[in-house]
């Protein structure tokens, strides 16, 4: 490849500007200026594993997961480390967990699934400091830095296997309070780090196992252009394995500080190798002078030179110092003598291994460090050593990672499939901390890079919630501007789906040009035909499908890139050295580059033996040149009778014809002949995941549909919609009904294209003999399958993606799927086949259920007949009430809401047709928070029907569609209103007796003014005058009164006092409950005060606590939304007194016989609780606001006595642990708990809520700390 067609094609794949070449035009597409400057997008597979900043942000190390592989997240929001787990280390960066003890899943103290984990948790402020949120600090990016390198280090499937490496499990989340979440690494749990390991007296064959360990796992890193950076005993784990011989095992850890040579030459000097100062080579002792100490000049490679002599310090610290750092003068010049003289004395090592330590540790710590030796197990090699030889056994026998079943392996989690998969929680907060918002994307987006724009527009998509196409669109229309090629490739459909304005012919043009030249198979809309051959061609001569795996090449293997020097190049043996990060060789990169002149003069001389080279994913020489679709170089192997017998990966099972679809239209009938084999044996080559893949059912790509099946070559030929390769597979015995590896019966080619309403393929299949007839094991047809989504079979991305690509607008989607309908109808699938599922589904239903409502298949199978009263398998909803269901918002086409709507009443016989619920489709549309516009024409829509539906019936709880409305959060009134207006009852009481008086002021959406207005209207609409009105409600009336006092609303409880309700105010609400107005008001304000402080416990500090107070978020949300909640909280004595002053009693006072302890009251939290979350009775929040609560407390005259008693009692089942400050306040406790421990010890906690034991002797405190 040209310098300039690589230099042409990083640039559109970084999204690094236009390319000033293209002759469509140099109008490029932003809808707001952008700085476009630190684009970062590699391409999928040739990781950029370091990039050019020292610090990290939460989306940047997103956009690393999803390159990597990792299986995550695993959320640990219930059950957090700091109350569940056991704190094993901490440093400047991560604090490590282990599960505790005395583990037992949820209900114990510790975690099940973290046995034999560690948890790497990045340490970092929960407060704000000087106005900048925390994730803008230094010190915190600094960590998710150092987090993001752990990362890199470990995304090789070599060094993530290697048995000296220690394992990244997962990655996930931790809290560190409700609100916060803290990244974290999932690593498997060691014994002990190597420096804690060898102060035991460990035998020497011990400590040479451990020093080979520790070679082997630099070598591996080293081969992979890392560098540790900061090699110490400290960052060496010790596991103990199931081996006589071998008990022990070393794996490297802690990669925070490491360095990635192979993404980041041009940024790296010699102040870039951190280490730890006592371990680091003596030219880093002054890094100005190194030039002058070296007499060399730095070099990144030279990064390998100073690990390699704090490994010489390392082996130092194995044999001779028990794991402690060596003598300091081992930095100056004389450290090669004293090395070698301390090695002499070390009588317990056997002469050969004295020996051969005498030979390497001064080698390691020469002072010249070009003169250091390259690093590997050979330095430590004693073959007459039995230990070395029981070594090497326990090195090939150690099997490699392993997968649980179902557990996701990397390649399920990387590029498009990480972000479908991605916890929408993790999204939604990487949204929230990053302040993503339509009206200030342009603002905030410059310094992220453009996967994290499309990422999450992607996964928004999986689960959609309303509002998120405005999200998806703002998301894509930036990443668009930022140059992304895979989201300019869609967008121009994307924009087309929803209406939305086009940009000009001249940027859609370079848009595809770019999607084309970078392997879109996307047919072309804006280019000629030529200018788009013109475009796939340049795709497959900058290497195709393989060219991502090159583009990590780096400068030392230029003859990758420049041909004409390839002669020069060194003998054969050098043409098989690995240069990337996969592992292919200079003869892969020629063979997919289509360099045929220079394979043809290497493979003479090495007669053809080099074809036999295999990258690290088992793929040939001739497989390459497949996935570039290089005919030129096919021919050359055609013609030397390569044999291809065996061109199958070692992962995936793919051969070479998978890749028949990327050769030109004139060349695939030539390329399968030769391919297929002979009689075509290799014809309907199945892919299939390796026994770890469990799961694994599609191949991640650049571009749409970013996943192509695990089946045959015809599979990828239709899912690349190329009718040639089609055609010719099919002419040459293609099984046109073959499945995919999970041998579903609906992964056929056929009902894939069916599925992702591909009319053109369906239709080209059918017409060459493909069965329509097909039913899987619930005897699902074709039809059901339009709809019915399995992510093993269909993969990950979400099905609007598909429609919106494929098809564009709401027309041009309806007139699609009209056709799908018609053409499998036309093909004999039968209309109304009902599925066998409990209860059974048709098509139709299938595509109305909920969490589907597929619009475009809806439209069509109604134009076609189907039946409308059929039942779904959500819950004997039919239709109709399955599609009331839905917020337009929610929709892949939300204009299609309405008109669906309109001919699901129209073909309705029974709109008063009920679910098991008692609902109807009036009582669904009165319970959705969709908008006030989109309710109206609902509502209207259905009861302009003749016959009408019954407005006023009742569910199974009695509440009528207007009782439903009342409890909605947006435009209450204004529905409650339309209801009215068609003849709802306004006064219906549900089963609770409570009519819409009773609704209204249980509404937690509803403020207070609000409800005290909607009242009033709600009166007004009787006809009569308000007191007048009243007197038609009044019987059903008393639990709007108790509701006012719950939720403390005290302008709706005076109007409702003022109305006539004074007279019910001391009526008993229950035999049960036996509380009176008076007795809730007090019984919820007092759960209102303990949840703030619960809150507020959370943020310890009352001044940085005060930003989220302001936002109304320390409230009790029983209450509602963090505005009302709020509310609640500050209105609470306003309404005890204005029930005092109407006269209000509590029960006990009206009847001696009620209890005054009925309700909670302040001692009762205030005797411990209240300690365990920071605070005092006296220096509690808001002390005087409460005081009310004190003041009509009323206890029994033994409340003491009982309270002391049951203190007691759950001391000795240890669920209480009395705070210090609760013991020297009460003393009559303290004197009976320490009776309870002969020496007077008292399980108790400190301020911090940390387990301490305590006792006072003469009167003087002593604590120590539990025992485990």
């Amino acid at each position: 490849m040209s310098s300039q067609a690589y230099s042409r094609r990083r640039s559109y794949l970084r999204g690094s500007g236009s390319d000033e070449s293209s002759d469509t035009g140099s109008e490029e597409y932003q809808a707001t200026p952008v700085d476009t400057s630190q684009s970062a997008f590699e391409i999928p597979g040739a990781l950029s594993r370091s990039r050019a900043r020292n610090t990290c942000s939460i989306p940047a190390l997103l956009v690393s997961l999803a390159r990597s592989g990792i299986p995550g997240p695993r959320d640990l929001k219930v059950l957090n480390l700091t109350e569940r787990g056991m704190q094993i280390g901490k440093g400047a960066q991560f604090t490590v967990f282990k599960s505790h003890p005395r583990a037992g899943g949820l209900t114990g103290r510790g975690y099940a699934d973290l046995e034999g984990l560690a948890v790497k948790r990045v340490n970092m402020k929960v407060f704000r400091e000087n106005g900048v949120d925390m994730t803008e600090g230094d010190n915190y990016q600094l960590h998710l830095r150092n987090l993001e390198l752990e990362i890199v280090a470990l995304c090789h499937s070599e060094i993530r296997n290697h048995r000296n490496v220690a394992r990244l499990i997962a990655w996930g989340r931790d809290y560190i309070d409700s609100q916060t979440p803290v990244p974290a690494l999932f690593v498997e749990l060691a014994e002990c780090s190597l420096d804690e390991f060898l102060q035991r007296d460990s035998a020497w064959h011990i400590k040479h196992h451990l020093a080979l360990d520790v070679a082997s796992g630099l070598e591996v890193l080293h081969k992979h252009h890392i560098v540790h950076g900061d090699m110490k005993p400290e960052n060496v784990l010790v596991f103990k394995i199931n081996d006589p011989k071998v008990r022990f095992v070393a794996k490297l850890s802690d990669f925070g500080l490491c360095t990635d040579l192979l993404g980041s030459v041009k940024n790296i000097d010699v102040y870039s190798y951190a280490g730890t100062n006592q371990w680091n080579a003596p030219e880093l002792q002054k890094r100005d002078m190194f030039e002058k100490l070296t007499g060399i000049k730095f070099e990144p490679p030279l990064m390998f030179k100073f690990d390699a002599y704090s490994f010489g310090l390392v082996l130092l610290s194995i044999f001779c110092c028990g794991g402690k750092i060596p003598l300091s003068s081992f930095g100056e010049p004389t450290a090669r003598i004293e090395a070698a003289e301390t090695l002499i004395r070390q009588e317990e090592l056997p002469s050969s291994l004295k020996s051969r330590l005498y030979d390497t540790v001064p080698q390691l710590l020469d002072s010249a460090p070009s003169k250091r030796p390259k690093l590997s197990p050979l330095l430590l090699k004693t073959q007459e050593l039995s230990s070395h030889i029981d070594w090497i056994k326990a090195q090939k026998t150690t099997p490699g990672e392993q997968f649980k079943p179902g557990q996701a392996v990397p390649e399920l989690n990387q590029d498009a499939s990480f972000w479908a998969r991605l916890n929408i929680n993790v999204v939604k907060d990487i949204m929230a901390s990053t302040s993503f918002s339509h009206a200030n994307m342009n603002r905030m987006t410059p310094n992220l890079e453009p996967e994290i724009l499309f990422g999450p527009a992607l996964r928004l998509s999986a689960q959609p919630e309303p509002g998120y196409l405005q999200h998806t669109h703002g998301l894509m229309e930036i990443a668009a501007s930022r140059q992304y090629v895979p989201a300019q490739a869609i967008y121009g459909q994307f924009l087309k789906a929803h209406d939305r304005s086009l940009p000009s012919l001249a940027v859609l043009r370079g848009w595809e040009q770019r999607a084309l030249e970078t392997g879109s198979c996307l047919p072309s809309t804006y280019l000629s035909k030529e200018e788009a051959e013109v475009a796939r061609e340049l795709f497959r001569r900058n290497g195709g499908h393989c060219g991502k795996d090159f583009l990590s090449l780096e400068n030392k293997f230029g003859a990758a890139y420049d041909f004409s020097t390839l002669r020069k190049f060194t003998p054969a043996k050098d043409l098989v050295i690995k240069v990337d990060l996969e592992g292919n060789t200079i003869m892969h990169v020629l063979a997919g580059f289509g360099k045929v002149p220079e394979l043809s003069q290497i493979l003479k001389t090495s007669r053809g033996t080099l074809l036999n080279a295999r990258n690290d994913n088992g793929e040939t020489v001739l497989y390459k040149a497949c996935q570039a679709g290089q005919m030129t170089s096919l021919r050359l192997f055609r013609d030397l009778e390569v044999d291809l017998a065996d061109f199958a990966t070692t992962k995936e099972g793919m051969i070479a014809l998978h890749w028949l679809f990327m050769f030109k239209d004139a060349d695939i009938a030539e390329a399968c002949r030769y391919l297929a084999g002979e009689n075509s044996k290799y014809i309907n080559k199945q892919m299939a995941p390796d026994s770890n893949s469990s799961g694994k059912n599609h191949f991640t790509v650049l571009h749409y549909p970013f996943e192509l099946p695990y089946g045959t070559p015809l599979h990828w030929a239709a899912a690349s919609r190329n009718f040639v390769a089609m055609r010719v597979l099919l002419e040459n015995g293609a099984d046109i009904n073959a499945l995919c590896s999970n041998q579903h019966p609906h992964s056929t080619p056929l009902s894939l294209a069916v599925h992702f309403g591909d009319v053109e393929v369906a239709s080209f299949l059918l017409a060459q003999g493909a069965n329509p007839h097909v039913v899987d094991i619930k005897n699902r047809t074709l039809l059901h399958q339009i709809s019915y989504r399995l992510p093993e079979i269909h993969g990950s991305i979400p099905k609007q993606w598909h429609y919106w690509i494929r098809h564009g607008s709401w027309e041009e989607h309806k007139y699609h799927m009209s056709k799908m309908v018609d053409l499998l109808l036309h093909a004999g699938v039968k209309l109304d086949t009902i599925a066998r599922c409990r209860p059974p589904h048709t098509a139709l239903t299938t595509a109305a259920s909920a969490g589907v409502y597929d619009s475009g298949a809806i439209t069509a199978l109604l134009q076609t007949g189907a039946d409308v009263s059929a039942i779904n398998h959500t819950g004997e909803d039919n239709a109709l009430i399955s599609w009331c269901g839905i917020t337009p918002e929610r929709l892949d086409y939300p204009v299609a809401y309405t008109e669906v709507m309109k001919r699901f009443a129209e073909v309705t016989e029974d709109l008063d047709y009920a679910t098991y619920l008692s609902q109807t489709a009036l009582h669904v549309v009165a319970a959705l928070d969709t908008s006030i516009e989109q309710f109206e024409s609902s509502v209207s829509t259905l009861c302009s029907q003749n016959p009408p539906p019954n407005i006023n019936r009742k569910d199974c709880h009695g509440n009528s569609p207007l009782l439903i409305s009342l409890m909605g959060v947006f435009d209450v009134m204004r529905r409650a209103s339309l209801l009215l207006d068609h003849g709802a009852d306004i006064h219906v009481v549900n089963e609770s007796g409570e009519n819409f008086l009773g609704i209204l002021t249980k509404n937690a959406s509803v403020m207070d003014e609000g409800s005290a207005a909607s009242i009033r209207a709600m009166l007004l609409r009787i006809g009569q005058p308000l007191e007048h009105s009243w007197k038609t409600l009044e019987d059903s009336s008393s639990t709007a009164l108790w509701n006012s006092c719950i939720f403390a609303r005290p302008k709706t409880l005076n109007m409702l006092l003022k109305l006539g309700l004074k007279t019910r105010l001391n009526a008993i609400r229950s035999r049960n409950e036996k509380q009176t107005a008076l007795d809730m008001a007090l019984d919820y304000g007092e759960a209102s005060r303990i949840a703030h402080m619960l809150k507020l416990s959370d943020y310890r500090k009352p001044a940085e606590s005060e930003p989220l107070d302001k936002d109304h978020h320390l409230f009790d949300d029983k209450q509602g939304g963090p505005e009302r909640a709020k509310e609640a909280y500050w209105a609470f004595p306003t309404v005890i007194k204005t029930l005092q002053d109407h006269g209000a009693k509590r029960a006990w006072e009206l009847d001696p016989q009620y209890d005054c302890e009925n309700i909670d009251q302040p001692a009762d939290y205030d005797m411990n609780d209240i300690y365990n979350n920071g605070f005092s009775p006296s220096n509690q929040p808001h002390r005087e606001h409460w005081n009310v609560l004190y003041e009509l407390a009323r206890y029994k005259p033994n409340y003491n006595q009982s309270a002391l008693e049951r203190a007691i009692s759950y001391y000795k089942e240890d669920v209480f642990r009395p705070q210090i400050e609760v013991l020297e306040k009460w003393a009559e406790l303290k004197e009976a708990l320490q009776e309870l421990d002969g020496e007077g010890w008292i399980k108790s906690s400190s301020k911090d809520n940390l387990m301490v034991n305590v006792r006072w002797v003469d009167g003087i405190l002593e604590e120590v700390d539990p025992p485990e």
